[in-house]
């Protein structure tokens, strides 16, 4: 029950408490205005603030192009200045050592074979290099100014790894699909023969892929293809060398290694090279005579001689002394040390101890020489031209 005091005094205090929440909202909607003002500023000076650093950044960026591409630019100009400069002087001293007096034939060609090459060109009569006049060379005076600089082999090697490259990818594959099954060598049969022989066939392939005319008017990639066949003939024997097969794999892959020495050529003899390969060829078979018995005594001393001189070969036949050395050169050279490696493990398993992880050495040499004795097939042509010419 109210009073009326207490009435009356609730309807005067009224106004107050009415105009004490006014004050207070009108309070709270200043401060909140004043909060959302301030960070409108502040949103808008770090905006302004990140547009001056993103400006900032983007010039600094494109003066560093701008000053690196110069410097590309400076680079080059100067290398090519060097390389034009070093073929004009080396073009002089080719004509100062060629040419003869008047009316008097050329006598020093020999001396020039060092600037013979693979892919030669004639050079021009007159030919003006660096201020430097070059009349009319004597026969077979031949010429490649890169090759003098140094470098393009290297280059060579570039493109020839891009043009070649995808033709062997079913080889990569077929050698992946080997070591993946690995097929254990106790159980011998035609599949386990077919899945080792497979890298090889691929790189029949190969071969046959660069134009059956290619093989037949080139005796060294022929060659090359035949003892490839031999060797995946070989192959399949040795799958069954436990049955007694073992003897017909050596035959094999001895008419291999003839094939490939044949393909490799005489040309140029260096007996350094030979003497080299005779005493490391000498030294393997001493090494192995104490555990040989039978007929393997000399079958052996033979494969050895045979694949010693394959080495012989491919060694002297990269001229790496002379720096006349060609990529596809070196790539044989590096397979046959591959192949001798490949065998002389296999003969050391099988003759005299177990080599640790045999197999795996023994299939991994073989097909990566096999690869590069392929690989160097394919610039025979202009191999043989050289032969022809020196």
């Amino acid at each position: 029950m109210d009073y009326p005091e207490s009435i009356h005094l609730r309807q005067l205090l009224r106004p107050c408490r009415d105009i004490a929440i006014l004050n207070i909202v009108g309070h709270w909607q200043w401060y909140i205005a004043d909060c959302t003002q301030k960070a409108i500023s502040k949103t808008a000076d770090s905006y302004r603030i990140a547009t001056d650093v993103e400006s900032i950044i983007t010039t600094a960026v494109s003066t560093a192009r701008d000053r690196r591409q110069s410097v590309v630019e400076k680079s080059h100009s100067e290398s090519n200045h060097q390389e034009r400069d070093l073929c004009s002087s080396r073009v002089c001293d080719l004509a100062s050592l060629a040419l003869p007096p008047h009316d008097e034939p050329c006598s020093r060609a020999p001396q020039l074979a060092r600037y013979k090459t693979s892919r030669s060109r004639r050079l021009p009569a007159a030919a003006q290099l660096g201020g430097c006049a070059v009349p009319p060379l004597c026969p077979g005076v031949l010429l490649r100014c890169r090759d003098l600089s140094g470098g393009f082999p290297w280059e060579r090697l570039v493109l020839q790894v891009k043009s070649e490259g995808p033709k062997l990818v079913p080889f990569f594959k077929a050698t992946c699909v080997y070591f993946v099954l690995w097929l254990p060598t106790s159980s011998p049969s035609w599949f386990s023969a077919l899945i080792k022989c497979l890298p090889i066939f691929c790189l029949w392939v190969f071969l046959l892929a660069h134009g059956i005319n290619f093989l037949v008017s080139h005796r060294s990639a022929s060659r090359i293809l035949a003892g490839l066949i031999f060797s995946a003939v070989g192959d399949a024997f040795l799958i069954w060398q436990e049955q007694g097969y073992f003897i017909h794999g050596l035959l094999m892959f001895a008419i291999t290694h003839i094939l490939y020495s044949s393909a490799f050529g005489m040309k140029p003899l260096d007996l350094k090279a030979g003497l080299l390969m005779g005493l490391v060829s000498s030294s393997c078979y001493a090494f192995l005579y104490s555990y040989l018995s039978g007929p393997f005594t000399y079958l052996v001393a033979v494969y050895i001689a045979l694949i010693g001189f394959m080495g012989w070969r491919a060694v002297a036949g990269m001229q790496l002394c002379n720096d006349l050395w060609t990529w596809t050169k070196l790539s044989a050279c590096i397979g046959a040390m591959l192949f001798m490696v490949s065998d002389l493990t296999i003969a050391l398993n099988k003759f005299c101890f177990p080599v640790p992880y045999s197999r795996f050495i023994i299939m991994a040499t073989y097909y990566a020489a096999q690869m590069l004795i392929a690989l160097s097939a394919v610039e025979s042509r202009d191999e043989e031209d050289f032969r022809k010419r020196s």
